[in-house]
């Protein structure tokens, strides 16, 4: 495998590993937009190979030794990140968490693994945010609907 070849191999293996193989999770961790990764893994003409300054970057951003990337061997060697991400994710803004709820649910969403009661419970959360968001900010506890009383009254 060449240089290329190898940096898109390892990373989407810590991508599914460390990242549940959510790419946007992942660009919001190293400070990047989900269209810049997805281009990493394209075979289009469009796509683009990693540059040795992004390589450089995701080790830096996930505490890798330098040039980590560009070395063919195992992932075993490399301790799972997940406690690091997790850290991360808990520093993060509401606004930011939001748009990361927002990415999980529309992959989701193509994926079809939502069920009808998951989508009218999530209905209901939205709703009741958007009403009385100053609660949650407050950290207050909120009066959801019950899904199944309005999975009835549909």
């Amino acid at each position: 495998m060449n240089t290329t070849e190898i940096r898109r191999y390892k990373l989407g293996l810590l991508i599914a590993r460390d990242f549940d193989g959510n790419v946007a999770r992942f660009a919001e961790f190293i400070d990047r937009r989900p269209p810049q990764i997805y281009r990493l893994f394209s075979d289009a003409p469009s796509g683009r190979g990693m540059g040795e300054s992004l390589a450089r970057h995701i080790e830096n951003c996930l505490g890798l030794q330098r040039y980590w990337l560009d070395e063919e061997g195992d992932m075993d060697t490399l301790p799972p990140l997940r406690e690091r991400v997790a850290e991360y994710e808990v520093s993060l803004s509401e606004q930011a968490l939001l748009q990361l709820l927002i990415d999980d649910l529309h992959r989701a969403m193509r994926g079809k693994s939502l069920s009808r009661k998951s989508l009218i419970c999530l209905r209901s959360m939205v709703d009741a945010l958007s009403q009385d968001l100053s609660r949650v900010i407050d950290n207050q506890p909120l009066a959801l609907p019950n899904p199944e009383q309005d999975e009835q009254d549909d």
